[in-house]
């Protein structure tokens, strides 16, 4: 059983390289097996009495959204149980010894709160947590908490993460404009498409501008490429390189590598626009009246304003802007 989800994860990359199944199909049927293994080693581990335990799956894992190459991110939530440290390792090491690559934390709720307040990253990935197995009401109040956490203190926190999203770019450069663009970290990526939906829950307000219907087949085709490529090259590189791109393209539908990165290419610019246009809507929204720009609303009529030389809604608050 320990060896299960390793051999399922091979079995589910072939199917994708011999065109059994869909890349997008693929992180969501990956990451419901790995719920099944994993809750079958919790229960062990625990022998059976998880009251108190909870296993939760945060960031890509959370999201559904395995890759070949993912790790699993979980944490073990617990309400102060005396054996705590022997269910973690129990569980740990079967987990490591099935061969797959794992990043994982034990904390108690109080813990699990103090840290995402703390460190942005742990902040994201319980943002994305759902309960896996184990005590759903005790993971339940550390997801909620955090949930409502990052809304209240969205002023603090969304600046801090348009931050991070520029230090990355600077590293990682612009998907549109590189021969061997990184499909997770580049502008473009899908790591931006994950701080705009970010954003949209820290600012509901602004999610039909944040999150236009067309981002979801540029995700998608984004996604698909990180799939194939760990399915091609058996590893967890996210840099779609030159000698991979031949191999690649026909698992997606493309005629050779240039429809590929042509293809590529134009998600990349999109999720740019989009990441521009959405990150200045919601500097805008940040700042309210007072601290745009371009000073106050101009009125235009039936509701309708002129803000920052942009046509908006003139709503009680910060407006939902039309563009």
């Amino acid at each position: 059983m320990k060896t299960a989800l390793r051999v399922t994860r091979d079995r589910l990359s072939a199917e994708v390289v011999s065109r059994l199944l869909a890349p997008a199909d693929y992180p969501a049927t990956y990451a419901a097996e790995a719920d099944e293994w994993i809750s079958r080693l919790f229960a062990e581990a625990t022998e059976g009495k998880t009251a108190g335990f909870a296993l939760v799956g945060v960031g890509g894992y959370g999201r559904s959204e395995l890759c070949p190459g993912s790790d699993l991110d979980v944490m073990l939530v617990h309400q102060r149980r005396r054996n705590v440290k022997q269910v973690a390792d129990k569980l740990w090491y079967s987990v490591w010894d099935g061969g797959i690559k794992l990043d994982h934390s034990v904390r108690t709720p109080k813990e699990a709160i103090s840290v995402a307040r703390e460190d942005q990253r742990a902040l994201l990935g319980l943002l994305d947590g759902r309960v896996i197995a184990g005590d759903a009401d005790l993971a339940a109040g550390v997801l909620n908490e955090v949930a409502n956490w990052w809304r209240v203190h969205n002023r603090e926190l969304l600046p801090q993460l348009s931050a991070a999203g520029r230090e990355r770019h600077e590293r990682f450069g612009e998907v549109p404009f590189l021969l061997e663009p990184d499909l997770k970290e580049s502008a473009g990526g899908l790591r931006d498409l994950e701080a705009l939906e970010l954003a949209a829950r820290a600012a509901p307000a602004l999610a039909p501008v944040l999150l236009p219907p067309e981002l979801k087949g540029h995700r998608r085709l984004l996604l698909s490429a990180r799939v194939t490529l760990h399915a091609v090259t058996g590893g967890s590189s996210d840099r779609l390189a030159l000698q991979e791109q031949d191999e690649v393209a026909p698992l997606l539908g493309f005629a050779d590598a240039d429809a590929l990165m042509a293809g590529i290419s134009a998600a990349g610019r999109e999720v740019m626009w989009a990441s521009a246009d959405g990150w200045r809507r919601l500097d805008s929204y940040l700042a309210g009246p007072s601290g745009r720009a371009g000073g106050r609303d101009i009125a235009l009529v039936n509701g309708v304003v002129l803000r920052d030389g942009t046509v908006a809604l003139a709503t009680d608050a910060d407006a939902t802007e039309l563009g």
